[in-house]
């Protein structure tokens, strides 16, 4: 039979090493943030240079030239919180692909697989939630006129 200080110790142990992992894991997701944020950095400068690059050439870019934003006051959260936040930021409203590119920025959805396949997953949780409704234009949703900024996060 264990003595209840046998018990005792085992669960403090315990209790220490899951105390631990938590602060590794902790300081993991700091370095992430940082990371994100020094790479976002990076990719602004660049789309930066790219566009000063063409209009000294004269060459008229046939895509957007900068990349979509990486909002650090947008926290991780579910697919439509995150699509709230950056349809916030951008008038209210915004193309699915655009939200596609952006939660893939933010970790939200993987890199890798179809970018179709991740069109289908976000039309069908904006189509879903009550957050969000359809907008003119193909693929383009907007808030619904009763979302204030606490409905989002």
């Amino acid at each position: 039979m264990v003595s209840v200080s046998d018990f005792e110790k085992a669960v403090r142990d315990d209790l220490s090493q899951l105390q631990r992992e938590l602060e590794g894991l902790e300081a993991q997701e700091e370095q992430l943030r940082q990371k994100r944020a020094s790479i976002a950095a990076r990719v602004a400068e660049r789309a930066t240079a790219l566009k000063v690059a063409r209009e000294l050439s004269g060459v008229k870019a046939t895509a957007p030239t900068q990349p979509l934003p990486l909002f650090g006051d947008i926290p991780l959260g579910t697919i439509a919180q995150m699509s709230a936040a950056y349809m916030q930021g951008h008038g209210g409203a915004a193309d699915i692909t655009d939200l596609v590119t952006f939660l893939r920025q933010r970790g939200k959805l993987p890199a890798s697989g179809s970018a179709h396949g991740h069109y289908g997953t976000v039309f069908g949780t904006l189509r879903k939630s009550p957050l969000f409704r359809k907008a003119k234009g193909k693929g383009r949703f907007e808030l619904s006129p009763t979302v204030g900024a606490s409905d989002t996060m």
